[in-house]
């Protein structure tokens, strides 16, 4: 049995610890469960005494008392008082790390606070250090430096060799003391310059509110809308900056793509009668929707048909007649001008596009209708909604 764990627990119950903080002292200092419940049993079984008579002890108790004070008074001149023995020193240490500057380029140090607090009775510790660069990718030790230690907070470095490969590891710290062992880590990081985000990398990083702007960018710049009035590109909202992406293929952009049907693009102006039926359709659609949808049904061309089923719904002024659209993008435009010849922005709702759909909602907030600010996906058009709500 180890005496200076029974010495410990003893001092330590005389300083008014109780069992559950001693034996947790103990084995964050390395001392295992068996050897922790012998000094236990130890000491505790040293305090029991045998079971007696009650009257017996009080009497022994009177007589002992009645005899100490008869000593006491006769001889308290001259008679030195025993000290106590005192309890052995126990060695426990605790250990914790906190990062300084743990992301450095190869050849740089990097550092950290190695915190030692003595939570025995020792006064004195003879501590060896080890550090370890480990790879997190392949477990492989880059680096490992012995040190001595002492008890308290202080700050360490460590030098990073030049020739160390970039990437994330792991500074493993032990700490060896009186046979036992403490460990303890930091993550670290070895980088290039290039590694590093910066507020012109095209990406939205380091905190940014959107790409290269906001954070520790420059702020992102508020956009109502990004419509360019061209058909044939798709307007976007990114960090603030409108982006115009080339939609093909696109009647009215002078190209001829394959399987376009197009007269503007491709020459193929059709029959005029086309015209006419788009315009009998429209002006149909007024009193009789229904027989308007067939008008268009009997145009060959997918553009011109398309084109049709828009104008007979803002005619009709009923959404319904834009399911008829095949084309994506003139599907969205069919709610959109359904939507504003109404006054409604429900029709909104039915957009797939979601830079088309808050496009639709800017058109009833240009209006001062802000009911539709909660709708907006886009972030910033959203703020600048709800600030022009706000001077309303």
């Amino acid at each position: 049995m180890d005496r200076k764990i029974v010495n410990y627990i003893k001092n330590s119950l005389k300083q008014g610890y109780d069992t559950a903080a001693i034996r947790n002292a103990l084995l964050k200092s390395g001392y295992n469960f068996k050897e922790i419940d012998e000094a236990m049993h130890a000491v505790h079984s040293k305090s029991s005494f045998p079971v007696i008579s009650v009257m017996i002890v009080v009497g022994v108790a009177v007589v002992l008392v009645a005899v100490f004070v008869l000593i006491f008074v006769v001889s308290r001149q001259g008679v030195e008082t025993e000290q106590p023995v005192q309890p052995a020193s126990t060695k426990i240490l605790e250990l914790s790390l906190s990062k300084i500057m743990t992301t450095v380029r190869p050849g740089e140090d990097i550092s950290f606070y190695l915190d030692l607090k003595n939570i025995g009775t020792a006064l004195s510790y003879d501590i060896d250090l080890k550090y370890e660069v480990i790879s997190i990718k392949d477990g492989s030790v880059a680096l490992s430096v012995a040190d001595k230690g002492i008890v308290g907070k202080i700050e360490k470095k460590v030098a990073i060799p030049s020739s160390v490969s970039l990437g994330n590891y792991i500074l493993r710290v032990n700490v060896m003391y009186d046979g036992k062992e403490l460990k303890d880590a930091l993550p670290l990081k070895f980088y290039r310059e290039a590694d590093l985000p910066t507020c012109t990398d095209n990406k939205q990083n380091q905190g940014e509110e959107g790409v290269d702007c906001g954070g520790p960018c420059d702020a992102c710049q508020i956009v109502v809308t990004c419509d360019d009035g061209n058909s044939c590109t798709l307007d976007e909202v990114k960090g603030g900056k409108c982006y115009h992406t080339t939609i093909r293929p696109c009647c009215g952009d002078g190209i001829c793509d394959a399987d376009e049907e197009c007269s503007g693009d491709c020459g193929n102006v059709p029959d005029t009668n086309v015209w006419d039926q788009v315009d009998n359709a429209e002006e149909l659609a007024g009193t009789d929707a229904n027989a308007a949808v067939k008008e268009c049904e009997n145009i060959d061309n997918r553009y011109y048909k398309d084109d049709c089923y828009l104008k007979v719904a803002v005619a009709a002024k009923d959404d319904i007649y834009c399911k008829n659209v095949q084309e994506e993008r003139q599907k969205d435009n069919c709610y959109r001008d359904v939507a504003v010849e109404v006054g409604d922005s429900s029709s909104c709702e039915k957009i797939d596009s979601e830079a088309r759909r808050d496009s639709c909602y800017v058109k009833f907030m240009a209006q001062g209708d802000y009911s539709v600010c909660d709708k907006i996906a886009n972030k910033y058009l959203k703020q600048n909604c709800e600030s022009l709500a706000k001077l309303s």
